[in-house]
């Protein structure tokens, strides 16, 4: 491909605000596939690539590979002819706005249910027991209620949940209370984790904000805490 085009290529890439050096741009040519310019992102699946016609330096297919976990490939863009460049950039652009940008998203997004492993007040739950199968007592049920409706308290005092978040937060409290008499303990405990989770997400926090969550969790749970151990 001539160098006029590749740099138009490149320049593509960092006008839609991607680092430019995380691509690799290399040359292939050969008797089956003809003489293609391939753009890489570096340690992905990712690949967008430019087939140069065999009668002109001047025009072009291409076929890029989507973001999913088995990159599969688009199918290559035909039209009646090779196209010019020009044609070929809005393809470009669609790959590195929709696919590169979400795999970046995908790889920015903290893993909370990773991060989570760290509190083992709620996933070291050991060798389960008779004890842990059993269910709570109405004692210790009224206790983890009220320490809900304290969590509840606490996290619109400190993270204002728009009427919506608030909404969903809600629901899913109101189902961990109620689970406190259906479930047994080891159940329990993992739908709190996956509660707090959910209640992360919904609020949009960060690493260190969810774990402020999970924190304020505990705390609101601290008496009840020791029913769970």
């Amino acid at each position: 491909m001539l160098k006029k085009y590749k740099n138009q290529l490149l320049d593509i890439i960092e006008s839609r605000g991607h680092d430019p050096t995380a691509f690799i741009g290399h040359e292939t040519n050969d008797m089956q596939s003809g003489a293609r310019f391939n753009i890489q992102y570096e340690g992905t699946g990712l690949k967008f690539v430019v087939t140069e016609s065999s009668s002109s330096s001047h025009r072009f297919t291409c076929q890029y590979t989507r973001f999913h976990p088995a990159y599969p490939k688009e199918k290559w863009q035909y039209y009646p002819t090779y196209v010019a460049i020009d044609v070929i950039v809005p393809r470009l652009v669609e790959w590195l706005d929709e696919h590169v940008k979400e795999l970046n998203d995908e790889m920015s997004l903290p893993d909370q249910w990773e991060q989570i492993r760290s509190e083992p007040w709620v996933l070291e739950v050991g060798e389960i027991t008779g004890e842990e199968l059993h269910r709570f007592t109405e004692e210790e049920a009224r206790q983890i209620r009220e320490s809900i409706i304290d969590f509840r308290s606490t996290v619109i005092k400190e993270f204002h949940p728009l009427p919506e978040q608030l909404q969903l937060i809600d629901s899913r409290l109101k189902y961990l209370s109620d689970g406190v008499s259906r479930l047994n303990r080891t159940d329990w405990k993992a739908l709190a984790l996956s509660t707090v989770i959910g209640m992360s997400i919904n609020l949009s926090l960060d690493t260190e904000r969810g774990k402020f969550l999970f924190s304020l969790f505990k705390a609101a749970l601290s008496q009840a805490m020791r029913l769970l151990q």
